[in-house]
């Protein structure tokens, strides 16, 4: 019987983690990258220019590399000039694949003019790639998938308890 009482109480626990994980990941991180990015199609543009474009490497604490494309940029709004290395509204991504990377980095050469997309409320807000991307789903799809668990978790414990009342 202690058993059971302390998996109930597991089953609680990760229900309520799980849950308020799921809905803080999806509520405050997500869905704001979700908005500037579907926000971001219908911004103005300007002409920038390419200042930087490498694929920086990084290694955790294991060993294991990680790459990213870093791109930097200036442009001008209303007689102001800005530098910006956001490519993608919400933020870029990390991932194992270098060639991945060096893809993005090879169509912003040193140099290169570019158009920039830019929030007209907030102008040093400056991308290269408007809209949404795969990448906009994906802490969409985490969060989900954590609130949809603790819910899961949630309710298997409520039938537990109630089998164990009737």
């Amino acid at each position: 019987m202690r058993i059971q009482k302390n998996s109930l109480l597991s089953m609680m626990v990760i229900a309520v983690v799980f849950t308020l994980l799921g809905a803080g990941l999806t509520i405050w991180l997500g869905w704001p990258k979700y908005q500037l990015a579907k926000a971001s199609a219908a911004w103005p543009t300007t002409t920038g220019r390419i200042v930087t474009s490498r694929v920086d490497d990084a290694r955790d604490s294991k060993g294991k590399r990680s790459y990213s494309a870093s791109v930097n940029f200036t442009y001008n709004v209303l007689n102001h000039e800005y530098l910006s290395d956001q490519i993608w509204a919400g933020g870029g991504y990390s991932s194992s694949s270098k060639p991945a990377h060096e893809q993005v980095v090879s169509r912003y050469p040193v140099g290169s003019e570019v158009p920039v997309y830019y929030d007209p409320q907030k102008p040093q807000q400056g991308i290269l790639v408007p809209g949404l991307t795969w990448m906009n789903y994906v802490l969409l799809g985490i969060g989900g998938v954590f609130f949809f668990t603790g819910l899961l978790f949630g309710i298997g414990s409520v039938f537990v308890i109630l089998r164990r009342i009737l």
